[in-house]
C-alpha cells in the first residue's frame, strides 16, 4: 500500500467533503441516493486504510522522541547536579532557606556554622531542622516582632505564640542572648515609639546612632515641601469604614485606599521612586485594593515588593512607609494592634512613617495603637485629611 502525507490526508478528507455537498445537490431519486451512499462508504475505507497505518506510524515516531527528550532530560539533571555540588563542595559561604538545605545535593551537606536569621517566626521543628545542619549555631531575631503563625490556632495571645517560636523558647531555656542595642535605620522620631513603649518596656536600651536615616537628606527638602510630610513621623485622620470582603474573612477600607493613592501621587510628582516606599496594611482584601493602586503603571516590577502586608513586611525595610490600618471596629482593631505586628509596621521606614486610619475608632480602644496615637498627639503629629490642617488636640 502506499502512504500519503499527511497534509494530503487532509486534502482528502476536505475534497471528500466538497464532493459530497456537490453529490447532494445534483442527485435527487432514490437510486441515485443510494448510489451517493455508496461512493460515500468506499471514501470512509479509503480513509480507515490510510489513517490506521499512518496514526501507527506517527505514534511510533513520537514515542522515540519523547524516550530522547526523558533521557536528555536526566542527563541535564546530572549534569546540573555536578555542577550544584562542585559549587557547593567550593563555597565558604551558602544562602539557603531551611528547607531547601534538605533537599536536592545540600542533603548530606554540614556546615562549620550555621547562621539563622529572622528566628522568631519561624517553629520549634523548622529551627531543629536549621540546627542539626551545622556543627554550631547563631540564631537571630526579634521576639518582639512577629512569631510564628499557625493556622489552627485562633488565639492571639502572644503568651502561646512565644512558646512555639524556636528563638522565644531558646531564650527562655537557656537565656544566652546578646542584644544589637544600636539602631541605624531610622531617624530617630520614626523609631522613638517602639524604643519606649516596646522595647524599654523589657528592660532593652536602644541607642539610636548618629548616622541612622542618613538616607533620608536628599529627601527632606523635597518631602518638607508638602504640609502633611514635614514631619518623620505622621498619623492621617481619616473617618473611613470598614467593610467585609466577600467570600472570606478579610476586610477593607475605601476610605484609606483613596487617601493612600493621593499620597503616592504626591511622592511620585516630588520625583520619588515606586521601589522607595512600601504600603503595607493588616489585611489582605485593602492590601487588594492598595495594589489596585498601580495596575496600570509601567516598571513597576513585583507588586508584592512594594504593597503588602504587615506580616510578609517583616525584615524589609523602605525610604516611605505608608501603614493603612483599615479596622475601625474593636476587633479588627485589636488585630492591627497586636503589639508584634504594630511593632513591625512602624519599624520598617527610614525617612517618612504615614499612619492612615480612624483616630476616633482608636481612641475607644485600650490597645497598643492606642497607646501609639497618644503618642502622635503629645508630639503634634496629627492630621487630619478632611480640613487639611494639623489637629494640636485630639479628636472628639
Amino acid at each position: 500500500m502506499k502512504f500519503i502525507k499527511k497534509e494530503d490526508e487532509y486534502k482528502f478528507v476536505r475534497d471528500l467533503t466538497s464532493k459530497k455537498a456537490r453529490f447532494q445537490a445534483k442527485y435527487r431519486t432514490e437510486g441515485e441516493l443510494k448510489e451517493l451512499r455508496r461512493k460515500l462508504s468506499n471514501y470512509e475505507k479509503q480513509i480507515a486504510r490510510i489513517g490506521g497505518p499512518l496514526n501507527r506510524i506517527l505514534h511510533i515516531e513520537i514515542e522515540k522522541k519523547m524516550e530522547e527528550l526523558i533521557s536528555k532530560k536526566k542527563e541535564l539533571k546530572e549534569m546540573l547536579e555536578y555542577i550544584d555540588r562542585y559549587i557547593l563542595e567550593k563555597a565558604n559561604v551558602i544562602g539557603s532557606t531551611i528547607i531547601r538545605s534538605h533537599l536536592g545535593t545540600m542533603f548530606d551537606i554540614t556546615f562549620d556554622t550555621v547562621i539563622i536569621d529572622e528566628c522568631s517566626q519561624i517553629s520549634i521543628p523548622l529551627g531543629l531542622m536549621g540546627l542539626i545542619k551545622g556543627k554550631k549555631w547563631v540564631v537571630i531575631g526579634d521576639h518582639l516582632q512577629l512569631l510564628p503563625i499557625f493556622k489552627n490556632i485562633k488565639s492571639n495571645k502572644i503568651e502561646l505564640h512565644a512558646k512555639l517560636s524556636f528563638f522565644s523558647y531558646l531564650i527562655n531555656k537557656f537565656r544566652w542572648d546578646a542584644y544589637l542595642s544600636v539602631h541605624y535605620r531610622s531617624l530617630p522620631d520614626i523609631i522613638a515609639f517602639s524604643k519606649e513603649n516596646v522595647y524599654k518596656e523589657r528592660n532593652i536600651i536602644i541607642k539610636v546612632s548618629k548616622n541612622s536615616g542618613r538616607v533620608c537628606r536628599e529627601y527632606e527638602r523635597l518631602l518638607s515641601s508638602v504640609d502633611y510630610l514635614r514631619y518623620p513621623v505622621v498619623f492621617i485622620h481619616i473617618a473611613g469604614t470598614c467593610k467585609k470582603e466577600k467570600g472570606s474573612g478579610s476586610i477593607y477600607n475605601e476610605e484609606e485606599v483613596e487617601v493612600c493613592r493621593e499620597i503616592i501621587q504626591t511622592l511620585k510628582s516630588l520625583g520619588i521612586k515606586y521601589d522607595k516606599i512600601g504600603i503595607i496594611a493588616p489585611y489582605v482584601a485593602q492590601v487588594k485594593k492598595l495594589q489596585e493602586i498601580f495596575k496600570d503603571k509601567n516598571n513597576i516590577g513585583d507588586i508584592e515588593y512594594i504593597v503588602n502586608t504587615v506580616d510578609s513586611f517583616q525584615g524589609k525595610e523602605k525610604d516611605i512607609i505608608i501603614y493603612s490600618i483599615t479596622g475601625t471596629d474593636r476587633n479588627r482593631i485589636n488585630f492591627a494592634s497586636h503589639p508584634n505586628r504594630l511593632n513591625v509596621a512602624l519599624t520598617r521606614a527610614k525617612c517618612r512613617l504615614i499612619v492612615v486610619g480612624n483616630a476616633n475608632a482608636i481612641k475607644r480602644t485600650k490597645t497598643k495603637l492606642n497607646e501609639f496615637l497618644r503618642w502622635i498627639v503629645n508630639k503634634g503629629y496629627l492630621f487630619d485629611w478632611e480640613s487639611r490642617r494639623w489637629m494640636e488636640e485630639s479628636l472628639a
